[in-house]
């Protein structure tokens, strides 16, 4: 039997399953999961925005719970991570199970699943009694059921690969090759000798050895369960701790805090399963992403460095400007206001990750078709390197491009559809066959429609009405102007390659010298073009002095040697952008 399980074991580690197919099977297993809550529910009066939020908080759960999983059990039996990422696929499908537990042990009626609130000293008894009491709401019988079987199946895995693999060296070896005595490493070495039961020349016997090293695993997967389970009363008692005591936090301010209407800038949810479902879908995809750099860093190091050189700054800090000013002009020009609590904070947040994931998306199609441009000019990119395969970089892009969305749609559906559209203008403008990018003039106007849409992302946030209808059209035609002179900035970096490949940008077309003032001369009409737009003739002289200064660093920018150089006189243009918008909102305000 032992036989049996190590081969059937082996056999779905060393499973084809690549990383479309895992996705997709793991998407399908959620999805199953969900139909089969609300089928049991008779799908009750669910709206189709109930149902996404669903989705969504139960594909982020258990994609944390599988992250945490994977490198647990990656970690303490020395297993590839592609070994136990099969298992875990496979050990997924008990997720399925509780609803149907729950509805045959209820007899029918169903019990309510979804977490346990308490307090500090609240959590720890139910920490101690397998989440405690009342299983008939939070933490079902269902539930408890899953975790338990869980469990078990962690602690035979991880007796089976700790058994083959006995006398290798585990995690922390009490026989460190540092010689440094100092007290961090003695900590390491203690840590190291309880883990391997190995004091002096005491040492455990083997069968003792892998039974407490897998009991350590199952106890550690235990603590993960039991601190998802319980997510809300952590981040409750973070929040309010501080005003109302740590210990005195209770369930029913946690409830307050979760199943209230949630007020996500101008979005109003009332209904109570839905507020809690989309409070913990922002949560959950901040800490999503956290742990998914963490896995990257860790684990994918040389990839991870090479994509994080190729961010290209100025423009993250150009897109996350762009979201924050229509997020201001909305604020402004609406009279609104709202509370910005720790959900809204947060959905800011998200909302923010999901613009620059749509931005990083974007220079992943870029680079694809910009390799014989990047040969001559940015041979640092990481497909002119080697650094992925063309396959890897291609599922990156995917993965950007489809976190994006998704993260967007759970702060605002409005502001996802004008981030699809933002990948569908960026799209046009790097790709065959269109490839406008190509074209001069149509190449920067393609690139400021495409800035715009996040600057509808940031005003429809605090819209009352979630629309641009009170953005003036003189506002976004100074939008649009301002994209499209400033934009061209970043063009004069690439002059030779753009030759080579038939990209006719403005340097290209009209020279260098010539091009530097026509582009210097479209960002100084800009600034003055903010105050008649705004009829704040305040603004004038501080319009004449910044577009001037604008004007004087493109005219005498330089190609390599220089303070005001061709690679980084997008950074001088924003720094200088950003200090006429510190006055403009300034005199603003004040008025």
């Amino acid at each position: 039997m032992h036989k049996l399980i190590e081969k059937t074991i082996e056999k779905i580690e060393n499973a084809p399953i690549g990383f479309l197919t895992g996705a997709v099977s793991f998407l399908s297993i959620i999805a199953i999961r969900v139909l089969v809550e609300n089928w049991l529910e008779k799908f009750r009066s669910n709206t189709g925005l109930f149902l996404f939020y669903e989705f969504t908080h139960t594909f982020l759960f258990f994609f944390i719970a599988y992250i945490l999983f994977a490198f647990l059990l990656g970690k303490f039996t020395r297993t590839e991570w592609k070994k136990v990422s099969n298992i875990l696929l496979f050990g997924y499908l008990i997720i399925i199970t509780p609803p149907l537990l729950d509805h045959v042990i209820s007899g029918g009626s169903g019990f309510w699943s979804f977490y346990k609130f308490d307090s500090l000293l609240g959590l720890f008894q139910r920490f101690v009694t397998f989440f405690g009491d009342k299983p008939e709401i939070g933490i079902t019988f269902g539930v408890r059921i899953e975790v338990a079987i869980s469990l078990i199946f962690i602690f035979i895995y991880s007796q089976i690969k700790l058994s083959s693999q006995e006398k290798q060296i585990l995690y922390l070896n009490a026989k460190s090759k540092l010689k440094t005595e100092n007290h961090k490493i003695l900590f390491i070495r203690i840590l190291g000798a309880l883990w391997n039961l190995e004091f002096g020349n005491f040492r455990v016997n083997k069968k003792i050895r892998v039974l407490f090293k897998s009991l350590t695993i199952a106890f550690a997967a235990y603590i993960i369960f039991f601190t998802l389970g319980v997510f809300p009363s952590w981040i409750t008692i973070g929040v309010s701790g501080f005003s109302k005591g740590f210990l005195n936090v209770n369930d029913i301010n946690i409830a307050q805090m979760f199943l209230s209407p949630a007020s996500i800038f101008s979005r109003q949810i009332p209904d109570m399963t839905s507020s809690l479902n989309i409070k913990m879908s922002i949560f959950y995809s901040l800490v999503l992403s956290g742990l998914i750099l963490a896995i990257l860093f860790f684990n994918f190091r040389q990839k991870f460095l090479s994509f994080l050189d190729n961010f290209r700054f100025p423009q993250v800090i150009y897109h996350s400007g762009l979201l924050l000013v229509g997020l201001g002009l909305s604020l402004k020009l609406n009279q609104s206001y709202f509370d910005m609590d720790i959900f809204n904070l947060a959905g800011l947040l998200l909302l923010l990750e999901a613009v620059l994931l749509a931005w990083l998306a974007s220079v992943v199609v870029n680079d694809f078709f910009d390799k014989k441009i990047d040969l001559q000019t940015n041979n640092h990119r990481p497909l002119i390197q080697n650094t992925f395969t063309e396959n890897e970089y291609r599922t990156l892009g995917i993965t950007l491009f489809l976190f994006s969305l998704l993260f967007s749609a759970i702060v605002n559906f409005k502001a996802a559809f004008f981030i699809l559209a933002y990948q569908g203008i960026t799209w046009l403008y790097s790709a065959w066959p269109l490839r406008l990018k190509r074209f001069a003039f149509v190449s920067t106007f393609i690139g400021s429609i495409a800035s715009l849409m996040i600057v509808f992302s940031g005003f429809i946030l605090a819209s009352p009405s979630e629309s641009i209808r009170q953005l003036p059209f003189s506002v976004i035609v100074l939008l649009v102007t301002a994209y499209t002179f400033s934009l061209p900035v970043k063009d004069f970096k690439d002059i030779d390659g753009d030759k080579n490949d038939g990209v006719y940008t403005i340097p290209v077309l009209f020279g260098e010298n010539w091009g530097k003032i026509i582009v210097a001369s479209g960002i100084f009409f800009s600034f003055l073009l903010s105050v008649a737009v705004f009829n704040e003739f305040r603004l004038f002289w501080w319009a004449m002095f910044f577009g001037g200064f604008s004007f004087w660093l493109v005219s005498n920018m330089q190609k390599e040697n220089g303070a005001v150089t061709y690679r980084n006189i997008f950074w001088w243009i924003l720094g200088t952008i950003f200090c006429y918008c510190l006055i403009f909102a300034y005199i603003i305000v004040k008025n």
